[in-house]
């Protein structure tokens, strides 16, 4: 599963934007349908550009 939009701000396809998962700063290398999520687990999404 792709993100495409949070919080209303949509990724651009043409810009090559995508929402990157990290946990504890470290980038998750799974879709966010497959990341294990375990108590006291904090992540952060951020727009990235480029691919």
């Amino acid at each position: 599963m792709k993100i495409t939009e949070v919080d209303g701000e949509a990724a651009d396809d043409a810009s090559q934007q995508w929402w990157c998962i990290t946990r504890g700063g470290g980038m998750v290398n799974t879709s966010a349908d497959q990341t294990p999520i375990e108590d006291n687990d904090a992540f952060e999404l951020t727009l990235k550009e480029g691919y």
